[in-house]
């Protein structure tokens, strides 16, 4: 957390382009956070189902949190959304719950940080307005579209260059999906953004901004240059102008306007940075600081990721790559979909003598039911879900 103060208060707003990609920042807001009070840094982390707001000190431990959920929605099979006003509610009212519970002034706050879940498809308008709810990881309505970029790009291509699996879950069949479909939301959209990147706008009023870990797990960025694909985006006939510009995570975008502070209960001029996709971020907070160090994941879904400090592609396409919270260091990963999600499963479908258990002894069924896991021996009978 030091380290991260530290940066925060050598890195400023935008400038100029290198020849990665990336936009480094100038020198025009460091005298600012130099000059703000306080020492206490506000993260956000807007999950799958809420944002939790966690305020920290300076040595990097919590002094207080707040969760506000948000809903999915599944109109049709196959398909998940989520509404991005939601989401800046979330943002306003869990803010105005840590203050009111930390006790911390707000002028204490040196800066924001936000992560958020990957792989989403937000279409704004030129004012930032969204043109209909935003289409979330778990979203997969865009098979016909991944068929088309196996037709024109070829998986094994399109996997050379993003270090991505072909798969509906990313952005980029998305997008193609919304150009197919809703050629009217198309056609307006300015930014398909992320959704940490449409709440740092609302705080900020700074449109049309990502950072490298979003834009590495779009399936439209090419890890080897560090660009947005030309290859991909001219074959399928994407505009580049319609993705945002990518940013170091560490980057200052913006300070929070007069308009979000009256909303938040935060100090305008509070600087935000660009933040980062909750898996890179997951991969920082494990600790994983050098290459070849692991960690594994157990949430929801989970994985199994390696730090490197350059590019590794597994060819044979059983695991991913994806831009760290530090430009060009990456993280090599294996995933499963259902996880935590499936011990849910179990515990409502199934365990229900331990449910009913868990209440007559006013305890957790969790508990229970590992306590009857760590009774089968190892591998249960060959057992698998």
């Amino acid at each position: 957390m030091i380290k991260l103060c530290r940066r925060v208060n050598a890195l400023s707003h935008r400038g100029h382009h290198t020849t990665c990609g990336i936009t480094k920042c100038s020198n025009g807001l460091r005298r600012r956070i130099q000059m703000s009070r306080g020492s206490y840094i506000l993260a956000y982390d807007l999950g799958t189902t809420g944002n939790k707001a966690t305020l920290f000190d300076p040595d990097g431990q919590i002094v207080a949190s707040a969760y506000h959920g948000y809903e999915t929605t599944y109109p049709q099979p196959g398909w998940s959304e989520q509404h991005p006003e939601d989401w800046w509610e979330s943002i306003v009212a869990s803010t105005r719950e840590l203050l009111q519970s930390s006790g911390i002034h707000p002028s204490d706050i040196i800066a924001i940080g936000l992560s958020g879940h990957m792989m989403g498809c937000l279409p704004v308008d030129g004012d930032g307005e969204p043109l209909r709810a935003a289409l979330i990881h778990s979203d997969t309505r865009s098979m016909l579209q991944c068929e088309r970029i196996q037709s024109l790009i070829g998986a094994d291509r399109f996997f050379e260059i993003t270090g991505q699996i072909l798969d509906p879950h990313y952005t980029l069949p998305k997008i193609l999906w919304l150009k197919d479909n809703e050629p009217h939301v198309y056609e307006r959209t300015r930014f398909f953004l992320q959704c940490k990147d449409y709440v740092r706008f609302k705080l900020t009023d700074e449109l049309g901004i990502t950072d490298f870990s979003d834009a590495s797990l779009s399936g439209a960025y090419d890890l080897h240059t560090c660009q947005w694909s030309d290859e991909l985006l001219t074959a399928l006939e994407v505009s580049p102008k319609l993705l945002p510009e990518v940013h170091p995570s560490s980057a200052v975008i913006g300070m929070v306007t007069k308009e979000a502070a009256d909303a938040t209960g935060l100090v305008a001029g509070t600087p935000v940075v660009a933040g980062a996709g909750d898996g890179s971020c997951a991969t920082f907070g494990a600790g994983v600081t050098r290459a070849g160090q692991a960690y594994n994941y157990l949430g929801g879904t989970s994985w199994i990721a390696a730090l490197t400090d350059g590019l590794v592609l597994d060819m044979q396409q059983r695991l991913f790559t994806m831009g760290h919270v530090e430009f060009a260091r990456f993280a090599i990963i294996g995933t499963v979909q259902c996880a935590g999600s499936s011990y849910q499963w179990l515990a409502d479908e199934i365990c229900w003598f331990e449910r009913e258990s868990a209440r007559e002894r006013d305890a957790s069924q969790f508990d229970l039911m590992n306590e009857l896991a760590r009774s089968a021996p190892v591998g249960s009978h060959k057992l698998f879900f």
